[in-house]
Formats: structure tokens, C-alpha cells, sequence
């Protein structure tokens, strides 16, 4: 449920909007924060723009987002960097008929806002070629790995005799594409979080989803950063 924001008295704006809050102990010191994602409404009334992380623990730290404009923002929070203090987790939909979605998780210790997971970057480093083959074979081949799994699509349906001849023949060179992430799952592990990146296969059309893949990732503490494990398809 959305608020009209009354925690900082002194705010001079009047129609700052909390979108979703969160109460947890996000920068180490054993007490727990008032955690707030706050924006505000566009004149449509659905489209929520400068939507930031507001952290109130006596002191209002803001984290500002570079996207930060969109759909149902949410909030989660966990420890995804397994140093036993919770994460900011935030999720915005982009509204985009795709259903790519935008997705920040920040590391809050000693009241220093520290990235850890930036949507824009996973997708720079996680691309596809989509090439569709003869015998009704679409192949998935990751640009960044060695990556490569085969989608049977013979029972597509009427669309494949635009693309086909009536022996398995492809009568034109055809591409699909992989999505950027369209969902970020925390999975819950042995007392922290992993995460699982989802992406959308588009064939024809951008409707026809050929499949999705998934990719795990995890904090690794040695590295600073999230690394991810060999995709999967579904």
C-alpha cells in the first residue's frame, strides 16, 4: 500500500509517495533500519519516476537509482553477500510488452551504499545468438561462454510454414533474440540468498517465447562481486 511520505518532517515536497518499506538491520550495527522506496506518481497516476531507497536510522540516507523510473516497485530484503547483514533488494517493472524488468541490490555496512548487483551490467555480460536451423532446430549460443543448447520447435505450430519448407529445409536465414532479464528470484541457502537471472527466448515473433533461461549467481566474498554458473534452459 502506498503512503504519502511523513517520516522527514522537514521534506519540501508534498507528494513524495512510500511505495513499499522494509524494517531490518541493513547496516550492521544490530539495530534494525526503517527502509523506504519512495518516489513519486507521473500524471497518469501509474507510472512511478524518481523512485529512490531512503535508509532512516536517526539519519535519512538516500541511495539514488540511475533507472529509476517504472512499475510496481518493490522492496525485498536478505543477505546476499553472506556477512550475515541484510541487503537492499529493489525491483521496478519496466511496463515493456518484453516484461524486462530493472534490478538493484545494494550492500548497506556502516551506512555506505555499495552495489552489488546492477540489471544493466548482467545483461551486457550475458548475450545470445538465436539462430534458427534446419529440422525445425533453433540453437542458443552464449556470446560470453561456451554456451550452446538446441530448442526443438517442430510443434510450434501453422507459423512454421513462413520459415520451413515441407522437408525441415529453413527457406531463409532467421534470428530470435534472448531478453534482458525479465526476473531476478532470491533462493534461499543455507541461512543467505543466491539469486536466479531469468531471460525470455524470442523466436517469430515477440510474443513466441521459445523458452526461458536461467542463470544462477551467487556473491562470491573472495571476489567482491556476484558470479554467475552455467545457464540453464527451461
Amino acid at each position: 500500500m502506498e503512503h504519502i511520505l511523513n517520516y522527514r518532517q522537514n521534506d519540501v515536497s508534498n507528494n513524495i509517495i512510500i511505495f513499499d518499506t522494509k524494517r531490518a538491520d541493513v547496516n550492521g550495527d544490530g539495530v534494525a533500519e526503517n527502509i523506504y522506496l519512495t518516489g513519486r506518481r507521473e500524471t497518469t497516476g501509474i507510472v512511478a519516476s524518481n523512485i529512490r531507497v531512503d535508509v532512516e536510522n536517526g539519519k535519512t540516507y538516500h541511495i539514488n537509482l540511475k533507472v529509476n523510473k517504472g512499475y510496481n516497485p518493490k522492496l525485498f530484503v536478505g543477505d546476499f553477500t553472506k556477512d550475515g547483514i541484510d541487503d537492499i533488494f529493489i525491483s521496478i517493472e519496466s511496463g515493456n510488452t518484453g516484461r524486462e524488468s530493472y534490478f538493484y541490490i545494494y550492500s548497506f555496512v556502516d551506512n555506505e551504499a555499495n552495489r552489488v548487483f546492477d540489471f544493466e551490467q548482467f545483461n551486457s555480460e550475458h548475450q545470445y545468438d538465436v539462430n534458427y536451423k534446419d529440422n525445425y532446430i533453433v540453437e542458443v549460443k552464449g556470446l560470453f561462454s561456451d554456451f550452446k543448447q538446441n530448442i526443438n520447435i517442430s510443434n510450434r505450430g501453422d507459423y512454421l510454414k513462413n520459415l520451413y519448407n515441407s522437408d525441415g529445409k529453413l527457406i531463409n536465414s532467421m534470428k530470435g533474440m534472448v531478453s534482458p532479464i525479465i526476473e531476478l528470484r532470491p533462493i534461499f541457502s543455507n541461512g543467505t540468498y543466491n539469486l536466479q537471472a531469468i531471460q525470455r527466448i524470442i523466436g517469430y515473433y515477440n510474443a513466441d517465447t521459445l523458452g526461458m533461461i536461467v542463470t544462477p549467481l551467487r556473491f562470491d566474498r573472495t571476489k567482491n562481486e556476484v558470479v554467475s554458473n552455467t545457464p540453464y534452459l527451461i
